[in-house]
């Protein structure tokens, strides 16, 4: 029920049956329409393609600058320099977790207020 259901959102047809749907001329012509087809040969192939698109849409492209990760950065502001937690959670969070050591250890070493030399 839940796959004719995506189906018939998908070509706009309610239906009460996979047989009905099949019927549907709604159906039958999106099933006769031509699609364009890109072939892409191998992976060398599909990554030159992938760079393609994101250049066409003018997607900003760069790597993450957290020593030891590397990954490519696709989307959000030009001025990104770290993964979010959706690209690579475990950068992510082990940026985080540097941060907040770092932040420990400065409120460790600062001088107290009045205290100043």
């Amino acid at each position: 029920m839940y796959l004719r259901h995506q189906v018939g959102e998908l070509f706009g047809v309610e239906s009460n049956s996979i047989d009905e749907l099949k019927g549907s001329p709604e159906f039958l012509q999106s099933m006769t329409d031509q699609t364009a087809v890109v072939r892409v040969f191998g992976w060398v192939g599909y990554f030159w393609w992938e760079f393609l698109q994101d250049l066409s849409d003018y997607k900003t492209i760069g790597i993450c600058e957290r020593l030891g990760c590397g990954s490519v950065l696709t989307g959000g502001h030009r001025d990104r320099r770290f993964c979010t937690k959706e690209e690579n959670p475990e950068c992510f969070r082990r940026r985080n977790a540097d941060a907040q050591r770092r932040s420990r250890f400065n409120k460790e070493t600062a001088p107290e207020p009045g205290h100043e030399a």
